[in-house]
């Protein structure tokens, strides 16, 4: 028999492997690395992009996963501060699922982050209709229509917040800004009040002491100041107004 030349040995054997790369059976296993890859929690948001992107780009899956492979994009993206783009995969993940309660909520987040608010709004309520029992949903609901000036409905959702999650620091907190909004002090007063007896925080104790000081009780407006700036020295709001309510009552004035 005539001896195979050495170089065509190789040239036949290489041949083979991009047939053997691109077989039905490599190719669905490598979709479902990249599968497991793209619903993996903790992995980097570039590496999670990438393989929800070779998900999408398939074709291989239905409209309920491919939803899933969207959304998980999008929530990569929006780790990145490319809130535009998880905007648009959430859109499309609520296009193949009407009822992705998530994918309504965590679009509200971004659209919340862009300041558009009256569409975080939209997003927040249809959330809503669908899980009723999601205190995060009402918290950050409240806070869109706080930005809005709606500090009625805000102080709505807040409370509803509280009914569904009653030590919550941070509904307490908002619930008091809005309440001091609308100039209704002693609530206000009671919401940063609350808020503290579940932890220390140097705002709570800010807001607080900024309302003795428009009510001219200056003593416990420099006691709260005082705190607030044990926890954080260098909130400067807190050491100017601190100063003004010790000038005033080095004035007599208040008490």
């Amino acid at each position: 028999m005539k001896p195979r030349p050495a170089a065509s040995f190789a040239a036949a054997v290489f041949a083979l492997v991009p047939l053997l790369l691109t077989s039905p059976a490599a190719q669905a296993q490598s979709i479902d690395r990249q599968r497991e890859r793209c619903t993996t929690e903790g992995l980097s948001p570039d590496l999670q992009i990438s393989a929800c992107t070779a998900v999408i780009r398939s074709g291989t899956d239905d409209d309920f996963n491919l939803a899933v492979s969207f959304y998980n994009r999008g929530g990569a993206y929006s780790a990145l501060g490319e809130l535009e783009r998880a905007i648009a995969d959430y859109a499309e993940a609520l296009r193949l699922r009407p009822d992705y309660m998530q994918a309504f909520y965590n679009r509200g987040h971004n659209y919340a982050a862009l300041g558009r608010h009256d569409q975080a709004i939209a997003d927040f309520t249809r959330a809503v209709e669908l899980r009723p029992g999601e205190a995060r949903v009402f918290y950050n609901r409240g806070k869109s229509y706080t930005a809005l000036g709606q500090f009625e409905r805000a102080i709505a959702d807040f409370t509803r917040t509280l009914q569904l999650r009653p030590h919550d620091p941070d509904a307490y907190i908002d619930r008091g800004v809005a309440s001091a909004q609308l100039g209704d002090y002693d609530r206000a007063i009671a919401d940063f009040t609350a808020s503290l007896r579940q932890e220390e925080d140097a705002f709570a104790l800010f807001s607080r002491g900024t309302i003795y000081l428009a009510t001219g009780e200056y003593r416990r407006a420099v006691d709260d100041y005082d705190r607030a700036l044990q926890l954080d020295p260098g909130f400067e709001d807190a050491i100017r107004n601190r100063a003004t309510a010790r000038e005033k009552l080095a004035e007599g004035a208040g008490k």
